[in-house]
Order: C-alpha cells, then sequence, then structure tokens
C-alpha cells in the first residue's frame, strides 16, 4: 500500500480511501473551511458550528438573552398591527389571517356592522350571488347562500322560535318537545277520556286507538284518540268500526268529562 498526502498538513500516511492522517488534522481542516459569522446578540464574529444552515447566534447564552430581549420575534404566529374598519379601534392580528381577508374587523360585532351597511348600500351587488327563500314564520322572502337553498325556511330565530312551539298545545299535549309521544299520548288519553271503552264500557283492559292513523297524517291530539278495549282495537284496524263513529263517541267524551253534557254511559253491546 503506497504512501498519500494528508490533505491538510500534507504529510504522507498509509490508509486506502482515507484523506486525513488522524482526526486532529480532520477537525481542524473543517473549521478552517467555515465561513465566519456575525452573532446577533453580541455582535461578536465565530465560526458556526458544522451543517448549521442559518446560524444567528455565538452561543446558548446569547440565545436566550436575544430572546428575552425581544419577545415579539419568537411568537409562534407573527401578529400585525391593523386597525378595526368599522370602529377604528387597533388591535393585533395573525398574519397568516390578514393573508386570507384584506378586511380588518375587531369583533364579529363590527363585522356585522359593517356587512349590514355594505347590503343597505348595495343591496343588489349582495344578492348577486345568493338564492331566494320564503321564511315559512312569517311568509317573507329572505336571501341565503346558495349552498343553503335547499334547507333554509327561516328568516331569522325569531321566526324560527315562534314557528316551533306556536303550534304546539299546553302541557297535555304529546307532540310537544321533549315529550315521549308514545307513553304521553297513552296517559291523556286515558286522563281525558277515562279508562272505559268507548263502545263497550269493558274496563279490565283498554288500549289508545289513533282514529287516523300516524302513517296518514294523524296527530298524537287527544281529539284523534280512543279508548278501546282489545276487541274492538282490532275491529277499528280491520275498517269494521266507522272512523267517524269513533271521532264521535271521542268528542261526546271529552265533553261529557269536561261538564258540558249529562253523564252518558256507552251502551253494553258492540254497538257496531
Amino acid at each position: 500500500m503506497g504512501l498519500q498526502p494528508c490533505n491538510y498538513c500534507g504529510k504522507p500516511f498509509t490508509g486506502r480511501g482515507k484523506r486525513y492522517c488522524s482526526l486532529a488534522c480532520f477537525y481542524a481542516h473543517r473549521r478552517a473551511g467555515r465561513k465566519c459569522a456575525l452573532c446577533r446578540n453580541c455582535g461578536r464574529e465565530y465560526r458556526p458550528r458544522h451543517g448549521a444552515r442559518q446560524p444567528k447566534f455565538c452561543s446558548p447564552a446569547c440565545f436566550e438573552a436575544h430572546r428575552r430581549a425581544n419577545p415579539r420575534q419568537y411568537w409562534t404566529c407573527l401578529r400585525l398591527r391593523v386597525q378595526c374598519e368599522s370602529c377604528g379601534r387597533e388591535f393585533e392580528k395573525k398574519q397568516s389571517q390578514c393573508r386570507v381577508s384584506s378586511h380588518h374587523f375587531c369583533s364579529r360585532a363590527c363585522a356585522n356592522r359593517a356587512h349590514s351597511r355594505a347590503v343597505r348600500e348595495n343591496p343588489q351587488g349582495y344578492r348577486a350571488g345568493r338564492a331566494a327563500a320564503v321564511c315559512q314564520g312569517c311568509g317573507k322572502t329572505f336571501h341565503v347562500a346558495r349552498c343553503r337553498a335547499a334547507t333554509a325556511r327561516y328568516c331569522s330565530k325569531a321566526c324560527l322560535f315562534i314557528h316551533r312551539f306556536a303550534s304546539k298545545g299546553g302541557g297535555d299535549d304529546p307532540g310537544r318537545p321533549g315529550s315521549n309521544n308514545l307513553h304521553t299520548a297513552r296517559d291523556n288519553a286515558r286522563k281525558q277520556l277515562g279508562e272505559k271503552c268507548l263502545l263497550c264500557g269493558f274496563d279490565l283492559f283498554v288500549e289508545t286507538h289513533h282514529i287516523v292513523a300516524r302513517r296518514d297524517g294523524g296527530a298524537n291530539r287527544i281529539e284523534n284518540l280512543s279508548i278501546l278495549c282489545p276487541n274492538h282495537h282490532k275491529m277499528a284496524h280491520l275498517g269494521l268500526i266507522a272512523p267517524a263513529e269513533l271521532k264521535r263517541l271521542t268528542l261526546a267524551a271529552i265533553a261529557r268529562r269536561s261538564g258540558r253534557l249529562p253523564l252518558f254511559e256507552p251502551p253494553l253491546n258492540d254497538g257496531v
């Protein structure tokens, strides 16, 4: 194996594939090839460590001192000082948010006021990219984004709440929000109509029947319920008892229990 010169000191040495005669020559040559940099904190010239892409400080102590002296430069999200377009107040905003939108508002209230003012000044331009819908509460026409045209039903929360609760009855209405329709309808029917079959007077076991079925649009209101024994309940579902007759007996029972009609006992026969 022949001799070859060291890349740093030029001393001949033996070794296949090696460029330096020792580790001291290797580290000395690496240090000599580094460019000097200026520390951002103390301004001293230093040689950055090997592999450093953007050298800034000569030591960890200088880095900590610079970070304590300039905390705003080390925030995770750089913030900019901007002015609110609605109220004129200055506030800080993330730089990424400034790139998304060129409008600056300090709060949601200021943004809503500016939006309302722009709509009043140019209503046609505001409605150009929006779809018209009719409010189910007040009947007025309002405009929404095209993606919500098929689902928007109310122009405001006030119309939503008024329309939602205006059609509901009192505490005995099984259709009220939060109530169990099956059990509430059954309990209300027995309270208002009694626990006897309206046709035969059987009272050992009774069932609640919808005169107009729910699948046909019938409601859980007391006017659409009747108390029947199992036999007459089955007959009513088979169409052997006319719905008009059940409706008449239900209204009579409601009036009788409210004191508007004299007490009436149904016949003991089927009455069909």
